[in-house]
């Protein structure tokens, strides 16, 4: 029984001290590892100037004086409706908030993990004009151990994926509930 606790506290301590990363490029990130607690996530450095690229153009948009759907606008019917610059920042926090509407049971961590890996690495694209700082704190947050709490129901149109990934972003902006664990790696 001793051989076998030394092999279980040599395996893991020096597990710890080799931590495997994985870089979450946009292109084609393995989240089982991640989602399991076996390796770390990072940003590739490739992805960023990408990512600055991209919000430079949507910051360059809407700075302007023209209109930019969900940006600077209401959504659906309320497209045209042009939104004052002061109110932006509350625009995004209720599209997140009205979104955000899942119940029923939290879906177990190692699925919010996966989640978590795919919507940054979905995120480093950069096709959406987020700033690098979202996918960074989602890293963040999976190599911390801080989890949002998604609910297993619930969607909001036809992507069906809307409800939990706004519970994602819910949390990742400091509204929502969120598990605090040790870092599974």
């Amino acid at each position: 029984s001793h051989v076998v606790l030394f092999f279980f506290l040599f395996f893991f301590s020096r597990r710890r001290r080799h931590t495997r990363y994985i870089s979450v490029t946009g292109v084609q990130t393995c989240a089982l590892p991640i989602s399991r607690g076996f390796a770390r996530a990072e940003i590739a450095s490739e992805a960023l100037p990408r990512l600055h690229a991209s919000r430079a153009v949507i910051e360059a948009a809407a700075s302007a004086d023209r209109a930019v759907y969900g940006v600077n606008t209401g959504f659906g019917q309320l497209a045209s409706v042009k939104i004052p610059p002061d109110r932006l920042r509350l625009l995004q926090v209720n599209l997140i908030h009205s979104h955000a509407s899942g119940l029923g049971a939290p879906l177990p961590v190692e699925t919010v993990r996966a989640l978590m890996v795919l919507r940054a690495n979905s995120l480093v694209k950069a096709t959406s004009g987020v700033r690098a700082l979202i996918p960074e704190r989602l890293v963040q947050m999976l190599n911390t151990g801080i989890h949002p709490v998604v609910p297993e129901q619930g969607s909001v149109g036809a992507s069906g994926d809307l409800a939990p990934l706004s519970h994602i972003a819910w949390g990742l902006i400091g509204h929502g509930d969120v598990d605090v664990k040790k870092s599974p790696n």
